[in-house]
């Protein structure tokens, strides 16, 4: 059967177990994943790769914790694998931002480390200069004002955050998968920090074969305007901001104080967002669903020529969506991994199928399906442009 992960505001997550007659169990406490409260966004994924699922949690109003699956008994690993994790976590997502068949993290924070204007009515935060993972050296961001202020962090902020510790962090938190199994926060290095995201797609936008991302992202009370951002991966594991070229959003004038909602054609504080393939062109779109206002639908019109393929799963001796399926695809000298995943990023859920581009490439060699039954299907040379619906097999096949 499969089993179910909720998160929970306030109280404590639920894990219910499937007793395989239509019926579930509550497991949290004998699993060990009551957690902390307050968590706002799941990822399942096996990040040590022992044939296992484990469960990372983006927590509203405290630190992400990564649990490590040992049968079925879950601990909680963050501090020795992950080290430092965003505190006011919105959501998370587990992607192959690199093309190197590992799975990487990014942590999105509405506690960004970019603020142009602190104004906490429980005191401001103390400049930390030489972090040693680089959080707090930009603490204002490129577009400071220049009346900011800071004073001593009130004591118990510094209890509630354990800065003392040094296991939290402000802003995004972008961790790279290395080959000792542990991670490495480089959020800066790869561009992917920003200002108040809450919600995360993760999508080949323009099908150059490299996996993109758009932050759903807003704030207000009172309202003020905050751009979206569409992060395009540069090929390197790298990231740029493309949302006002590619039409996301308006060519923006002046400080972001300024961009109060009546000086806006439209209100747009985003919450979330969920990727498809809408219209069944083979480009991904994006919807986003906003405060106080209509959901926003922003069709793909990239014109790159470049190719893909799509696929469809339904399992059989897996569960039937398929859920923690990997798929790796070989195309020449290069690997792409997707996985199949039952969350979408806070409030939303994205398409499950699965999505490949190919930039210019017009062959694929093969691709290789690690269903959650352990059975493995291997699909020598789709074809290209076109979505397959594909049916686990009784046993492995080629």
């Amino acid at each position: 059967g499969f089993d179910a992960v909720i998160q929970s505001a306030k109280e404590y997550n639920i894990l219910y177990h499937n007793n395989g007659d239509g019926t579930f169990t509550d497991v949290t406490k004998k699993a060990g994943l009551q957690g902390r409260g307050w968590s706002s966004d799941v990822a399942i994924f096996d990040y040590d790769e022992d044939g296992d699922q484990d469960v990372l949690v983006a927590c509203m109003f405290g630190r992400a914790q990564l649990y490590r699956n040992d049968k079925g008994k879950f601990v909680d690993v963050t501090l020795e694998t992950l080290g430092r994790t965003s505190w006011g976590g919105m959501g998370v997502k587990v992607f192959d931002a690199h093309n190197d068949s590992r799975l990487d993290v990014l942590i999105v924070d509405m506690h960004s480390d970019m603020w142009m204007g602190l104004d906490l009515s429980h005191g401001s935060l103390k400049l930390a200069t030489d972090s040693a993972q680089k959080k707090f050296r930009s603490i204002f961001g490129p577009m400071k004002q220049q009346d900011n202020k800071l004073v001593k962090t009130e004591e118990r902020w510094a209890d509630t955050l354990a800065f003392s510790r040094g296991e939290v962090l402000f802003g995004n938190s972008f961790f790279r998968a290395t080959d000792k199994g542990t991670f490495e926060e480089l959020s800066e290095e790869v561009g992917l920090e920003t200002l108040w995201p809450w919600g995360i797609s993760v999508g080949d936008f323009d099908n150059d074969g490299h996996q993109d991302i758009f932050l759903s992202s807003g704030m207000g009370f009172p309202f003020y305007y905050w751009p979206n951002h569409l992060m395009l991966n540069n090929g390197d594991g790298t990231f740029a901001d493309h949302a006002t070229a590619r039409g996301i959003e308006p060519p923006v004038q002046g400080h972001y104080h300024d961009k109060k909602i009546q000086n806006r054609d439209s209100v747009r504080s985003s919450r979330c967002a969920a990727t498809a393939d809408f219209d069944g062109d083979g480009r991904l779109e994006i919807i986003t669903n906003n405060f106080n206002d209509i959901p926003y639908y922003f069709k793909n019109e990239f014109d790159t020529g470049n190719n893909y393929v799509a696929l469809r799963l339904q399992g059989t001796s897996s569960n039937r969506d398929a859920i923690g399926a990997r798929i790796l695809a070989r195309v020449g000298d290069q690997t792409m991994l997707r996985m199949v995943h039952s969350a979408g990023g806070y409030l939303s859920q994205s398409s499950r199928t699965v999505h490949f581009g190919l930039g210019q490439q017009d062959v694929i060699d093969s691709i290789e399906i690690s269903w959650p039954s352990g059975i493995k299907q291997v699909i020598e040379n789709p074809a290209l442009n076109q979505v397959h619906d594909v049916v686990e097999p009784d046993k492995a096949a080629k």
